[in-house]
């Protein structure tokens, strides 16, 4: 590192601290300040309570006391008002300063803050406390005399403590801090000890005193006064620092953005903020001491104590509400205040609002009355108008028309729209227009917002925003605001109307600076805020008209209504009338804002429609007649009928936490169908639910899925309701059923436990109001809920849920139909328990108890089991005898310990099929685990029981292990033997690698699969912990990995979906259970509906299946996620389509900029859907199989006619363009990958020879293939070379052999070979456009090579023009080329050939003059003469006649030698043209004529299309002189990235030979960095690229590679040979092929290495 680069360093760490330290002194003087105000406050009132309480009867001391606090606590006020002055002043002389001193004066300006507002400390001398009113000098003396005259009556030894916290002794005055939690000594004031003996004997001057303390109140009243005043200076003074601290902050960006420049590597440790162990590391390497010195640990104290949010200057701190921030050192717990968001103060504001609007009457003066009438007169008339216009709305839920009144030019704007929420909550949001939502908005929708407000139901407004139109100024409004209620409480009015009431606040002056007014306005607290140069005073009239509606069961609703006339005025009328009336029509957007504030999805109304009957069901008296009782009764006895069911058999449940079984009840030949579970909810939550459940939202779109065709609810009272369904069987030819039943719920208390039933059962009631359909048949019913209440588990309470159910469907079914049909009812638990499930909030609790025991877990050498890691492979395996075992490894993102804890909770660790209970727990983490499984076989089932002794120890620091061994080993029909161990490494923060080893001897009569089966059931619950903790991250804590891992999880649970399963709710259900994701869309409410339209995967949007959005936003999400399928289409990967489709909604980028894992969800989303839809990736390769193979075809039937009509010339050249394009071909896939052995080149050779050579590089590509070991190209640019070999040889060619038969035919043209020849050369072009297309909109390739990559604008209109433009440019190029080379041909082959080797030696020289010989790909050694030769020449020819823009490229032609050959072309036909002249056909130049005269032109207007289109700060690379060697130093020299720079080895060694030492050093520096932290680019391929004698030679690393690369050799091979040699070489050094090497009795055993889990479990 330079001395430059050092220095640069040091100052950002410099600047880091004293940020952080400004931090610490903000919020310690607003945490001080609200302390202060705080007790100011309550010694206040404790004062007046002290005052009145001595008045009459008070003892001498108690009124002397009561006087000097008041004293005290006056005297600081006056001293703190000024002092805060004094800092206010301060801060605005050196608001506009940016220099690092700033930093300085902010710390004493947070130091003088906090002492000034510290009214506890020392003033000196008595006298200060006499200085508390400068305003009255009588009152000065009184209050100098009270104290003389107090201590005659004080006890000159003994103390006395007063009601306000002041000490009293002989001597001094002591002020007691108010707050419990401070230990810093009392101020003292000193006193005079003579001045109490001599006026102790005065009692005119006692009574005096009392007189005195009787008049008090005033005084008090003015200290609550100053406390507020001294209270809005805190915060003043707060924004003034936070404004300075933001400054900062900006300049220390751009001090980092420089250092970043500069490629340091340091600074990305000095930047760190991590807290884990390698940061901890990091630090110690900077500052040489450890750690961190003891400022900098304070600072990272406050930054985990303290949640930073905004300063508020009116308000923003909740006082009482406070969060834990640690432990003092005096014990006491410390507590913070509370920063309430943005959010949080708006709904605040809202509510309090809206409860003034319904409970509190108004008073209206004349004006408002006026104002009121004339906004109804005005809406009355908008509304009885018969001229109007039907206006298409953004959002479809709010209609809008414009309206024309009679004798008035200008439009008015309605609209209409129903809100979910009530009138009162409308009202308030459209009357408050300063609200933090609001002003969010400055800068975009608005320009300026002030409010002045009149009263609780009027207020002034302005408002400056910009019309949105080219060439207007902005415009500003100012209005008064009036809202009314009507009698009746149900309709609301607010109107709007023009008013000069703010012009003196606001004067209309022009062409003053705001600057200037801003800081008179802060001077002076007056409001100065000018009409500034160029804005237009508007005018408008508006009226609301909010009426409320009935509720949509539970859901308040309000009909929000409003008229607008606008007047934008226009100078001397110059504004034309279609830009008012679509500014009046965009005016409906405010009423938009109202329906999305307060929208609600289904989900959201069916919980309060629950909420609402779960509080009946708790808290109503129910009456019930004596038919519901009987009812109630028949429930209970069919419950107690099914519980002494006999021949009970177990029903397979698709929920493992549900039990099914089936019974039948004696004397009844009607099986019954039992479920049980238990819900995290309580019981009247539950029956709620089931009760709601019936005709809710969620039923109505989820008819289908469950068979109903129809169905009625009448409602009967609260506790009763009738349900008429009409059920498809799904039996083909079985008629629909009918089921009529009458449900009625009861809560009782039995044993002291809430208990509700819920009893459905058939009834011939309302036979007529709703008869039976003809050839329907009616089947009874009948269904028992039972819920009873349990003991709650971690504060959450708990709900046993049984479910009984008998169905009669009266009709000859099969008992395997209807077991089918009973266990698709019996889901219904299941849909209960995961509606409620709060596993996350249970669980959490209990493994934080076992966390906190582990932390005192002592390292113990406890290995008997540990060989079991080393034996058994990461796999699943089993042999005969009912033996199996199986080994996982994964990754869990959470801490070891706990990771540890949740392993350890076995009661709560349960797995399909699997149930473990733990007992006879004993000391230092030593239980029992009984575990019974259920195995089932082909034949039968097979119930086996294990016991063993579970124990955990500490092996290490960073290790934990679990071990399992079997104590009794009995099942019910063979022996059976379960051992297991679990690993727990340490690998970060929150990042543990788990591993996960069992083994089982289940007895002879299980079958291998069986076994198999058993041990998988084991291992998976690593990959259950893993999808468990990954849910639990949070948004800001997930990473791009974590975000493929949450497009695993989702894709994973699409595909498991049931049959007739709902996407849309699968997709629901991971928001609701993935933490990052239910932050997500809280933020962002489109989310959910562009992820449910993703998944959908369809062309076509299809409205019956989307079902309501609640919000234009959520409509939104629809539209953008219905257009990735479309984008995936058009694109060359999925990957390819997600950037693409990003950049084409704003909403997206934001998204992915602040959530970094968001992309590669999406990404790992698409490429699954793109993997298996029908249209996507296999017609895709299907196609392009089918096209290839029949270009094969085709080339070879085309050949043999020419020899059938012996034009021998045109077979020959059409057979040698043959036979060199899959000789070349063949030669490229020799050089890929002869490092992997000939048996992989002749595999590769295979599709070249069938001609699908292109399908498979399709396929390669699309599904995002990695480059394997050993070859030497990526699959991209395997593709490219193929398509590029094709043009040289196939497509080129044709085009020159059409040309010259055309021109050379004595007979007329036919015009398919007119046709054939434009045909070919779009073609080819298509071919070009599409390989620069893939290219340049590579992410990958744009984030390495931004410089290059990314000249294909975001915006889709843009790109296809650029694309359609590339195309036709290259098609023409072309056809310019291949006629000059027809033309010359035509003189003869020598002056063509003369042509272009003429054209290859001056490239070639150019190449070697300018030191651009070598080309980049890395083939090694001699070879790479040849191939630089060979490669070069060929991109040569086919940018000459095809100009493919991806070959400008530095690698390959280079941008200024492109456009030379460009220019040449174009050039190169007329010149051909005037030579052969006298030689050519006539024809051949007429052809050629036409080319120059047409072709050349359209060409050269294509190119300045796709010129202009194409983003400018690209231009630069169509004439650059950048050379391959350049582009290859610069990954070493320009970038920071390890990664990058590694890109430096994937470039032919003599590009970056100059260099050798130094890429060298740099490896030698980094190698056992990569190796210890194995990053994710530092894979084997990788490895391999780096020349053996660059690895380090101290330590095996170099050795270790080296048989690496043998082994990967040896296996390349193939065969048993192979493989042998590779197993001895990888022995001959241990464990060096592997994981950690761990002790194990006094030698090593290797831990297998992490593999993903696909491979582990997923296959047999």
């Amino acid at each position: 590192m330079t001395d430059s680069e050092m220095d640069l360093t040091i100052l950002l760490k410099q600047r880091d601290k004293e940020i952080a330290g400004l931090k610490a002194n903000l919020r310690a003087t607003k945490a001080q300040h609200t302390a202060d105000l705080a007790s100011t406050a309550a010694a206040a009132n404790d004062l007046v309570a002290a005052v009145k309480g001595t008045a009459h009867d008070g003892t001498t001391a108690d009124i002397v006391s009561a006087a000097t606090d008041l004293a005290v606590l006056l005297a600081a006020s006056v001293d703190f008002a000024a002092d805060q002055s004094d800092i206010v002043g301060d801060a605005e002389a050196t608001e506009d300063h940016e220099t690092a001193a700033d930093v300085v004066k902010a710390n004493d300006y947070a130091v003088n803050l906090g002492a000034a507002a510290d009214i506890d400390r020392s003033h000196g001398d008595a006298g200060r406390a006499t200085e508390m009113s400068h305003e009255d000098a009588g009152r000065d003396a009184k209050s100098k005399s009270s104290h003389e005259d107090a201590g005659q009556d004080r006890d000159s030894e003994n103390g006395h403590e007063d009601v306000a916290g002041l000490v009293v002794d002989s001597n001094n005055i002591s002020a007691v801090q108010p707050s419990a939690g401070r230990t810093t000594a009392p101020s003292t004031l000193p006193m005079n000890p003579d001045s109490f003996v001599n006026v102790a004997k005065t009692e005119e001057e006692i009574e005096r005193l009392a007189n005195l303390v009787n008049a008090q109140g005033i005084e008090i009243a003015e200290l609550k006064a100053s406390a507020v005043r001294v209270a809005a200076e805190h915060l003043f003074e707060i924004k003034n620092l936070k404004d300075l601290n933001d400054k900062l902050m900006k300049e220390n960006d751009a001090l980092r953005s420089a250092a970043e420049e500069m490629g340091t590597a340091a600074l990305t440790k000095a930047s760190s903020s991590s807290d884990s162990e390698d940061y901890e590391r990091i630090l110690t390497e900077d500052y040489g001491n450890g750690g961190l010195d003891k400022e900098e640990d304070i600072v990272r104290d406050m930054d985990d104590d303290v949640k930073i949010g905004h300063v508020e200057t009116d308000g923003g701190r909740e006082e009482g509400l406070t969060t834990s921030g640690g432990t003092a050192q005096d014990g006491v717990p410390k507590e913070h205040p509370k920063i309430k968001s943005n959010d949080e103060i708006d709904k605040e504001a809202l509510m309090a609002l809206a409860n003034i609007i319904k409970n509190e009457p108004q008073n209206y003066t004349d004006e408002e009355e006026r104002a009121i009438k004339e906004g109804k007169e005005f809406y009355m008339k908008c509304k009885a108008s018969k001229t109007f216009k039907d206006v298409k709305c953004p959002d479809p839920k709010v209609k809008m028309k414009t309206v024309h009144l009679d004798g008035e030019s200008l439009v008015i704007g309605m609209a209409e729209a129903v809100v979910d929420a009530s009138f009162e909550e409308c009202v308030a949001y459209d009357f408050i227009k300063d609200s933090k939502e609001r002003k969010a908005k400055l800068g975009k929708k608005y320009k300026a917002i002030e409010t002045k407000k009149v009263n609780d139901h009027s207020q002034l407004y302005l408002n400056r925003r910009s019309l949105g139109v080219r060439g207007f100024s902005d415009r500003e409004w100012r209005s008064f605001i009036c809202w009314q209620k009507e009698e009746g409480d149900k309709v609301c009015w607010t109107v709007y109307k023009d008013t000069n009431l703010l012009d003196n606040d606001f004067p209309l002056s022009a062409g003053i600076e705001q600057a200037k007014f801003g800081i008179a306005r802060a001077k002076t607290g007056i409001a100065c805020f000018p009409l500034t140069s160029g804005t237009v005073l508007a005018s408008a009239m508006t009226t609301w008209m909010f009426q409320a509606l009935p509720t949509d069961k539970g859901t308040p609703q309000c009909r929000v209504t409003f008229a607008a006339r606008v007047d934008i005025k226009g100078s001397m009328g110059s504004v034309p009338n279609f830009v008012m009336n679509h500014f009046s029509s965009n005016y409906a957007n405010n009423i938009i804002d109202i329906r999305n504030k307060f929208a609600k999805t289904d989900d959201e109304k069916d919980s309060i429609t629950r909420e609402l009957l779960a509080k009946v069901i708790k808290n109503e008296q129910q009456t019930y007649t004596e038919e519901e009782e009987k009812a109630i009764q028949r429930g209970k006895e069919f419950y107690k009928k099914c519980k002494e069911g006999t021949g009970a058999y177990e029903l397979e449940s698709p929920d493992f936490c549900v039990a099914m079984r089936g019974s039948h009840i004696v004397g009844d030949s009607h099986g019954v169908g039992i479920a049980t579970t238990i819900v995290d909810a309580s019981v009247y939550e539950c029956a709620a639910q089931k009760i709601t459940d019936l005709n809710n939202r969620y039923t109505m779109k989820s008819l289908k899925q469950y068979g109903i065709v129809g169905f009625t609810v009448k409602n009967i009272n609260n506790h009763s309701l009738y349900y008429f369904s009409t059920n498809d069987l799904g039996i083909p030819g079985f008629a629909y059923r009918d089921f009529r039943t009458k449900v009625t719920w009861k809560r009782e208390t039995v044993d002291g436990r809430d208990v509700v039933w819920i009893n459905t059962q058939s009834t011939d009631d309302l036979t007529k109001e709703h008869p039976v359909k003809f050839g329907h048949i009616v089947g009874t019913a009948h269904t028992i809920w039972i819920f009873e209440s349990l003991p709650p588990l971690g504060g959450v309470p708990q709900t046993r849920a049984t479910l009984q159910t008998q169905i009669d469907l009266h009709s000859p079914i099969p008992n395997t139909v209807i077991q089918k049909l009973g266990t698709k009812f019996l889901t219904g638990a299941s849909r209960l328990r995961k509606k409620f499930d709060k596993t996350n909030e249970i669980d959490k609790p209990r493994r934080m108890k076992i966390v906190k025991k582990l932390k005192d877990l002592k390292v113990s050498g406890d290995t008997n089991l540990l060989p079991l890691f080393d034996m058994i492979r990461a796999t699943v395996g089993a042999e005969g005898g009912g033996k199996s075992w199986g080994m996982i490894s994964v990754t869990l993102r959470i801490g070891f310990e706990e990771a540890a804890a949740y392993f350890w909770d076995v009661d709560r660790l349960q797995t399909k099929g699997l149930v473990r209970e733990a007992a006879n727990a004993g000391n230092n983490f030593e239980l029992e685990v009984k575990a019974k499984e259920s195995i089932k076989t082909t034949l039968q089932s097979f119930n086996v029981t294990f016991v063993s002794k579970m124990r955990l120890y500490r092996a290490d620091k960073s290790t934990l292990v679990i071990m399992s061994e079997a104590i009794k080993e009995r099942g019910l029909h063979s022996l059976a033997r379960e051992d297991f161990a679990v690993r727990f490494c340490r690998v970060g923060k929150k990042e543990t690698k788990v591993n996960i080893v069992t083994r089982l001897e289940l007895g002879n009569e299980l079958t291998k699969a069986a076994a198999k089966s058993s041990a998988r059931a084991r291992v998976r619950v690593g990959n259950q912990a893993a999808i468990y903790f990954d849910n639990l991250l949070s948004s800001s804590e997930a990473n791009e990995e974590d975000g493929r891992r949450f497009g695993d999880q989702l894709m994973s649970r699409v595909k498991e979906m049931p049959v007739g399963g709902r996407k849309d709710e699968v997709v629901k259900e991971f928001i609701a259970q993935n933490r990052a994701m239910k932050e997500l869309e809280k933020q962002n409410r489109f989310v959910k509906t562009m992820l449910c339209a993703i998944i959908r995967n369809k062309l076509r949007r299809r409205g019956t299946n989307e079902g309501e959005v609640g919000s234009l936003e959520e409509a939104k999400g629809l539209e953008i996620g219905s257009a990735l399928k479309v984008i995936t289409l058009q694109t060359l990967t999925a990957k390819h389509a997600v950037d693409e489709w990003a950049h084409q909604y704003t909403e997206v980028q934001e998204v992915m900029s602040k959530y970094k894992w968001f992309r590669p969800l999406i990404e790992t989303i698409a490429v699954n859907l793109f993997k298996n839809s029908k249209i996507g990736l296999k017609a895709r390769v299907t196609f392009g199989a089918v096209t290839s193979m029949t270009d094969l075809l085709t080339d070879v039937y085309v050949t043999y006619m020419f020899r059938s009509d012996k034009k021998y010339g045109y077979f020959k050249a059409s057979l040698a363009s043959l036979v060199v394009s899959i000789g070349l071909q063949i030669l490229a896939v020799y050089g890929q990958n002869k490092k992997l052995g000939m048996k992989k080149v002749v595999r590769e050779w295979i599709p070249i020879l069938l001609g699908y050579k292109p399908a498979v590089d399709a396929y390669r590509v699309a599904t995002g293939a990695k480059q394997e070991v050993g070859v030497a190209l990526d699959p991209m640019v395997e593709m490219t070379a193929m398509k590029g070999i094709e043009m040289f040889a196939e497509a080129i060619p044709g085009v020159i052999i059409q040309l010259m038969a055309i021109a050379s035919s004595d007979k007329d043209v036919g015009t398919s070979a007119w046709l054939s020849v434009p045909v070919s050369a779009i073609t080819t072009g298509f071919a070009s456009a599409t390989i620069s297309y893939d290219w340049d909109t590579d992410p990958a390739k744009r984030k390495h090579l931004p410089d290059f990559y990314g000249y294909i604008p975001a915006k889709a209109s843009k790109r296809t023009v650029v694309f359609v433009s590339m195309m036709l440019f290259t098609a023409g190029m072309l056809l310019i080329r291949c006629t000059t080379i027809v033309l010359l041909g035509l003189m003869g082959g020598s002056w063509a050939f003369l042509y272009i080797c003429a054209d290859l030696v001056l490239y070639m020289l150019v190449k070697i003059l300018r030191g651009d010989f070598w080309y980049w790909v890395p083939m090694g050694g001699n070879t790479e003469i040849v191939s630089s030769i060979f490669i070069r020449v060929i991109v040569k020819i086919i940018v000459d006649f095809t100009s493919i823009v991806q070959f400008r490229h530095p690698n390959e032609v280079g941008g200024v030698y492109w456009l030379f050959g460009l220019l040449l072309t174009m050039v190169s036909l007329p010149v051909s043209i005037y030579i052969a002249s006298p030689y050519v056909h006539e024809r051949a130049i007429d052809i050629a004529s036409s080319i120059v005269k047409y072709i050349i032109l359209i060409t050269t207007l294509c190119f300045a299309v796709f010129f202009v289109n194409i983003e400018r700060k690209y231009w630069h690379t169509f004439w650059s002189t950048q050379r391959s060697k350049d582009m290859s130093m610069a990954y070493i020299l320009q970038d920071e990235s390890d990664e990058i720079k590694f890109k430096v080895f994937g470039c032919s060694r003599h590009q970056w030979v100059s260099m050798e030492g130094e890429v060298k050093k740099w490896v030698a520096l980094n190698w056992a960095k990569w190796e210890e932290e194995q990053p994710e680019w530092f894979d084997d391929m990788r490895k391999a690229l780096v020349p053996v004698e660059f690895i380090p030679s101290d330590g095996d690393a170099r050795r270790r590679e080296s048989v690496r690369r043998a082994s990967v050799d040896a296996e390349a091979e193939g065969g048993l040979a192979g493989a042998l040699r590779a197993s001895i070489r990888r022995a001959s050094v241990g464990g060096a092929d592997s994981g950690d090497i761990i002790g194990v009795g006094g030698g090593k055993a290797k831990v297998s290495s992490v593999v993903p889990l696909e491979d582990e479990v997923g296959s047999d």
